[in-house]
C-alpha cells in the first residue's frame, strides 16, 4: 500500500537487527461483518521472498504500509528503512493505491473506474486500428467515444477530481509506482491496473492533440451561440465544454510518475538531477524527502554515494546531497541551477540549491541556459571544454563548515578583445537572432542586437564571469 492513516496509541515494534528485515502488517479475518479491525505486526526477512498484499477474504492479510511498518520516532531505522524501500516495493506482489471512497452523494462518482476502463478500451482499439492501417482512424475514434459515453459532465468532473487526489502530488508514490512489479488502483469499491489508467489519460491526450491541431478549420458556432468543433469525416460535433473536459483529464496526472516508470522497467534509471527535475512539484511532509525519497529511482552506484541522516538539519543535509553531485558531475549542472530557486531560508549557503521551492522552469530558463553552455560546450569548431574537466571527478574537499564548498581548480586568466567584452548570454541571443536570418553577416548582429563593433568580435574573445558565492 501506499500509505495508511491510523489512530494514535501504542505500536509495539521489534527491533530490526538484521539488513533486509521489515515489518509486516497482518490483518486478521473478523468474525462478524462489525467486528472491529484486528491485526499483527511481525518481522520478516526480504531474503526468503515473503508473501505480502496477498488478498484473501478468509485467511489473513499480509501487507506492507509505510506509515505502520516503519517506526517513523526513531530516525536511525527509518533511515534503514528508507535505503530499503525500493527493494520493499519491487518485492511485493502488488502496490495497492489508495485514492479514497466514492461516496459522494452523486450518482455518477462509482463510475469514474468503469470511465477509466472504457477510456483505455478506446485507446487500445485505437493502436489497433492503426496497425491494421485503416483509414481516418483517429476521427472515427474520437466520434466513437462521444458515441460510447453520452455527454455528461459529472463523469468527466468526478474523475478529473479522482486524479488530484493528493497521492499524486506525494513525492514518495513517485518511487512506490516506479519499482511496483504491479500497482493496482483502488477507489471506492472498485479497482483498475495503473497500465489502464495510463492508456485512458493517453486517450485524452491524443483527443486534445488532434482538436488542437485542427481547431482552426474545425471550428464553428452553433445556432445557440456556443462553440463547437466539428470531425468532416465523421460528422460528429463536440461541444466546447467537453473539449474543456478531455484537456482536463489529458493534463490532470503528473508526467513525472509515467516518466520515471517507464525507466526502471526499461532498465535506464535516471540520475539525480534528472530525478529532481522530474519531481520538483511534489510534496514531502519532511523537506530532506525531497531528495530522500528519489535515491531508489537511480543507478546503485550512484545511490551508495549518498548518506540519509534524518538526524542534521535539512540546509546541512542539502549541502552534502550538492557536495556529492558536484564531485562526480564535471558539468557541474547542479551548481548552474543554484540562486535560480526563491530561498525558503537564509541558512542554505548561495551554492546550494533549495530543492523545497526550485520549480522546473528553473531548468530552461535563460540564465540556466548560459551557465551550462559556459561550463559545458562544444562549439562549431570542435572545440570542447568542460568546467569540471573532461575524465576526472571534481576535487571537492570537506571541511568543518558544511556551509563552505571548497574545490580544486586553475585559473586560466580572463581573455577578451581590447575593451569590447560580449557575454555568453548575449552572444547567444545575437547567434539566434542570426540563425532566423542569415541573409547578413553575424557580425551586422552583434551591432544591431548588442551594439558592439562586430568586426572586433571573435567567438575566442567571449567572456562570462558566474558568481558561485561561498
Amino acid at each position: 500500500m501506499s500509505s495508511m492513516s491510523i489512530d494514535e496509541g501504542p505500536l509495539l515494534y521489534t527491533p530490526l537487527t538484521t539488513s533486509g528485515t521489515i515489518h509486516l502488517l497482518t490483518l486478521l479475518p473478523p468474525k462478524e461483518a462489525n467486528d472491529n479491525i484486528e491485526c499483527s505486526l511481525s518481522l520478516a526477512l526480504l531474503d526468503d521472498e515473503p508473501a505480502y498484499d496477498a488478498l484473501s477474504h478468509v485467511e489473513p492479510i499480509a501487507l506492507w504500509a509505510d506509515a505502520i511498518c516503519i517506526n517513523q520516532s526513531d530516525l536511525d531505522k527509518r533511515r534503514n528503512q528508507i535505503l530499503q524501500m525500493r527493494r520493499i516495493y519491487a518485492s511485493a506482489q502488488q502496490t495497492r493505491i489508495m485514492l479514497g471512497d466514492d461516496d459522494h452523494e452523486a450518482e455518477d462518482v462509482h463510475l469514474c473506474i468503469p470511465f477509466v476502463a472504457a477510456l483505455s478500451e478506446c485507446y487500445r482499439e485505437l493502436e489497433r486500428w492503426k496497425a491494421e492501417g485503416r483509414e481516418h482512424a483517429m476521427e472515427k475514434m474520437i466520434s466513437e467515444m462521444w458515441a460510447r459515453f453520452p455527454p455528461s459532465e459529472d463523469i468527466w468532473n468526478f474523475t478529473s477530481a479522482m486524479l488530484s487526489s493528493a497521492w499524486f502530488t506525494r513525492v514518495w508514490t513517485i518511487q512506490e509506482l516506479a519499482v511496483a512489479s504491479k500497482a493496482l488502483i483502488i477507489y471506492g469499491q472498485n479497482q483498475i491496473e495503473w497500465s489502464r489508467l495510463e492508456e485512458a489519460i493517453r486517450m485524452a491526450q491524443l483527443a486534445d492533440q488532434y482538436i488542437k491541431l485542427h481547431r482552426r478549420e474545425n471550428w464553428f458556432r452553433q445556432e445557440n451561440g456556443t462553440l463547437a468543433f466539428h470531425i468532416p469525416k465523421t460528422g460528429t460535433i463536440i461541444r466546447a465544454v467537453d473539449m474543456y473536459h478531455i484537456k482536463l483529464l489529458s493534463e490532470v496526472m503528473p508526467t513525472s510518475l509515467v516518466a520515471l516508470r517507464r525507466r526502471v522497467q526499461e532498465n535506464n534509471p535516471a540520475n539525480l538531477l534528472s530525478a529532481l527535475k522530474y519531481a520538483c512539484y511534489h510534496k514531502a511532509t519532511d523537506p530532506k524527502d525531497k531528495v530522500y525519497a528519489l535515491l531508489g529511482l537511480i543507478d546503485e552506484d550512484e545511490r551508495e554515494r549518498y548518506a540519509v541522516n534524518y538526524s542534521i538539519p535539512v540546509e546541512q543535509a542539502y549541502a552534502a546531497m550538492m557536495k556529492v553531485m558536484l564531485q562526480h558531475d564535471p558539468t557541474m549542472m547542479a551548481l548552474c541551477l543554484a540562486g535560480t530557486d526563491q530561498r525558503s531560508t537564509d541558512d542554505l549557503p548561495s551554492w546550494c540549491v533549495d530543492w523545497r521551492t526550485l520549480k522546473r522552469a528553473s531548468f530552461d530558463n535563460s540564465e540556466v541556459l548560459d551557465r551550462e553552455w559556459l561550463f559545458n560546450a562544444t562549439n562549431e569548431d570542435s572545440r570542447q571544454w568542460s568546467a569540471g574537466g573532461d575524465d576526472q571527478e571534481l576535487l571537492v574537499y570537506s571541511t568543518q563548515d558544511w556551509r563552505i564548498l571548497r574545490i580544486k581548480g586553475t585559473m586560466v586568466g580572463v581573455i577578451g578583445a581590447g575593451r569590447w567584452i560580449c557575454s555568453v548570454g548575449d552572444h547567444l541571443k545575437a547567434t539566434e537572432a542570426w540563425k532566423a536570418d542569415d541573409s547578413v553577416a553575424i557580425e551586422e548582429y552583434y551591432r544591431t542586437e548588442l551594439g558592439l563593433p562586430g568586426a572586433n568580435i571573435h567567438f575566442e574573445n567571449l567572456v562570462d564571469v558566474v558568481s558561485l558565492g561561498t
